[in-house]
């Protein structure tokens, strides 16, 4: 997610508005989370994993260092809730991203149904990211793009 917003940051934010340090912060320890119980697509994530990542964020805050315990808690909050530009981008960037790796997986010939099996038909997996990517058009456009270059690894109807 860094690169990827690395990239796409400076782009949709050119006037300077998003709070860049709770973005990137944002990106980090949502993904921390995701790394004690493992990711999963939306597809294929329970009730019981959603729990999981819940229960993960409560043992990062309880972990962490005194100095960190009230910016966790606040950055967990606020991408939860999703209120504020910076956590609706770094949604849509997390969204996005299996995108990315399904690209460059073709682009280096590898045959991705093997490697990244996908639960969701094409059309199916484009509409759920639409939600959180229309408040970004160029996020959206550039979802247009990686959807056409790999839709034809998704499972047929």
């Amino acid at each position: 997610m860094q690169v990827l917003l690395n990239y796409f940051l400076p782009v949709i934010d050119s006037e300077k508005e998003f709070d860049i340090n709770l973005v990137y912060h944002m990106a980090t320890w949502y993904d921390m989370a995701e790394a004690v119980v493992s990711d999963m697509t939306t597809k294929t994530k329970t009730l019981a994993h959603e729990e999981a990542e819940k229960e993960a964020e409560i043992m990062l805050i309880a972990t962490a260092p005194v100095h960190l315990k009230d910016t966790l808690t606040t950055i967990y909050d606020t991408y939860a809730n999703r209120a504020s530009t910076e956590a609706k981008f770094v949604k849509a960037i997390d969204k996005m991203e299996p995108m990315f790796h399904l690209y460059f997986l073709k682009q280096k010939g590898i045959s991705v149904p093997d490697h990244y099996p996908m639960q969701w038909e094409a059309d199916e997996y484009r509409k759920h990211r639409a939600k959180y990517l229309d408040a970004f058009p160029i996020l959206k456009r550039f979802d247009d793009v990686l959807y056409e270059e790999t839709k034809e690894y998704y499972p047929a109807k």
